[in-house]
């Protein structure tokens, strides 16, 4: 295995290897297990990663097939193939992108693009890499397929406005930060709770209330009906 060091100095390389793939694991008996070496999750169904026993995790390389022509960008996330002179095992997808699957080991030529920082080389359980291209298409040679890869690599790198818009109409101002954590101090002293009960006792008492009146203004009616029955004059029987 490369020291970040030495594969620092090899960007720019090119290198060719025997490559292989490998499948999920429920599907490919020599994988045990779908958690990498770097402790992302291994993702057969994209073209984007690949596994090394040369390159540290996290390194970025530009993968070209000289039998099809066809090109991509991998990210090595994980640790081998440890069989015989294979220095590199893509994702089935990959394979399927760069169009030797059904041969399952091809002679490849392979570039270091970016190596990798301290922090992306260590293990880091339940890391996710930021997304790297995956096939990027047929090119003459390696050499052409480089700009676009620089170019599919620069337009993944957005700045933190782009990568996290926020929502129409919404301001992030100092006034709406401190609501959000006047609201979140609220919901640990269980406003919720309060509120729901400071609704019922208004509804108790204007009951109470309604009550009461219905009581006071029952019987003065019934008496000022008396009272009008008596003061009216009596039919003639005549």
């Amino acid at each position: 295995m490369k020291t970040i060091g030495e594969t620092v100095a090899a960007v720019g390389q090119t290198t060719d290897v025997t490559a292989s793939y490998y499948d999920d694991a429920r599907r490919d008996r020599l994988n045990p297990s779908n958690t990498t070496s770097s402790g992302e999750q291994f993702q057969a169904g994209r073209a984007d990663n690949a596994a090394s026993p040369v390159y540290p995790d996290g390194t970025k390389l530009l993968v070209w097939n000289p039998g099809t022509r066809r090109s991509a960008v991998v990210r090595v996330n994980n640790a081998g193939p440890y069989h015989g002179k294979r220095l590199l095992d893509v994702s089935r997808t990959a394979a399927d992108a760069l169009g030797f699957r059904k041969q399952g080991v091809a002679k490849l030529r392979v570039r270091v693009l970016e190596a990798p920082t301290e922090r992306e080389a260590r293990y880091q359980r339940g890391r996710t890499y930021a997304p790297v291209p995956g096939f990027l298409g047929i090119f003459a040679s390696i050499e052409t397929a480089v700009t676009d890869a620089t170019k599919a690599l620069a337009s993944l790198v957005v700045s933190p406005a782009v990568a996290a818009p926020v929502r129409p109409g919404y301001v992030k101002t100092a006034s709406a930060v401190k609501g959000r954590k006047v609201i979140a101090k609220l919901h640990k002293r269980g406003w919720k709770k309060k509120l729901a009960s400071a609704r019922k006792a208004k509804r108790k008492a204007r009951w109470a209330q309604h009550r009461a009146t219905r009581k006071t203004t029952g019987p003065a009616r019934s008496s000022s009906s008396r009272a009008r029955m008596s003061q009216a004059q009596p039919r003639s029987r005549l």
